[in-house]
């Protein structure tokens, strides 16, 4: 995706101004969640050449959805519902907010680049535009989303991983056949590029192309491998590092999260809670 897709909000011909809608973006992916302040009418259009799947929490006191050329929905209460555009599909509409607050979630993700990642498991088949559906399982699945679009330290290795897990959900997709395991020249590689860049904000596509494989089936694979996700992989890896720091000098929790490659000391001591059953602190003094 060469721009950061969205929908076009207008009011009175204009840029909705009342509106907020962070968006992270990653190969193939970008997500965005968008709060829309007030009760003014809101007009709306997209087309475009991702795929498209939102989770809404919207109460609407009128509206007018038409998706695709599709019968005209009319539907105002829109919480815990899931849209689908295909690719190519066309939505118009518009809708007056009820007073409170409202907001949606949005997944747009490249249909060629899914098809990279997927492999022989995704041709692109004819997909039908679904308006404002309810899947209880695939709404969970957006929350995950929502949550790590509105939390400024989420990983980008959980972030992808979310994004692709979520789009095969999406459209339907089943796995046709039980992972394979990574070569030891895959495994060292990959091994050596965490080592190398713990401090970094590790991606999932750092770690395939690490392995030269896809995003899929990198993950799919390292989980046979090594018995754990590709981001609880390098969360371990940064608790270990962490627990090296500690014992070795007398460094700050602080600098012991930042060396380690926490986004902060909080995410430290959770982490280090979980896998150790201590904090930091008792580590620490344990050792003296």
């Amino acid at each position: 995706m060469n721009a950061t897709p969205h929908f076009t909000l207008d009011q009175e011909n204009k840029p909705v101004a009342s509106v907020n809608r962070p968006s992270r973006s990653w190969r193939g992916f970008t997500v965005e969640h968008v709060v829309v302040e007030g009760t003014k009418p809101v007009d709306y259009t997209w087309s475009g050449e991702t795929h498209y799947l939102a989770l809404h929490d919207v109460v609407l006191d009128e509206g007018v959805t038409i998706m695709d050329g599709q019968k005209a929905d009319t539907t105002r209460d829109l919480r815990d519902t899931i849209s689908f555009l295909p690719s190519g599909c066309g939505i118009e509409g518009w809708s007056k907010p009820a007073d409170r607050a409202n907001s949606y979630t949005a997944l747009y993700f490249d249909p060629a680049v899914l098809h990279d990642d997927l492999e022989l498991r995704y041709r692109g088949a004819s997909l039908q535009p679904i308006p404002y559906a309810r899947d209880g399982s695939l709404q969970q699945s957006m929350c995950k989303l929502r949550g790590m679009i509105t939390d400024p330290y989420a990983e980008n290795i959980y972030a992808e991983s979310a994004c692709i897990m979520v789009a095969i959900e999406a459209l339907g997709l089943k796995a046709v056949q039980a992972p394979g395991v990574l070569s030891n020249r895959q495994i060292n590689a990959v091994r050596d590029y965490i080592a190398a860049h713990l401090t970094s904000d590790i991606s999932l596509s750092d770690m395939a192309s690490a392995a030269q494989l896809s995003r899929y089936h990198f993950g799919r694979a390292f989980k046979a491998t090594t018995g754990q996700s590709p981001y609880a992989y390098v969360m371990a890896r940064r608790v270990e590092r962490a627990a090296e720091l500690l014992a070795s000098s007398d460094l700050s929790i602080e600098a012991v999260a930042s060396l380690a490659g926490f986004a902060n000391a909080a995410k430290l001591r959770r982490y280090f809670c979980h896998a150790k059953g201590v904090t930091p602190v008792a580590f620490r003094r344990g050792l003296g």
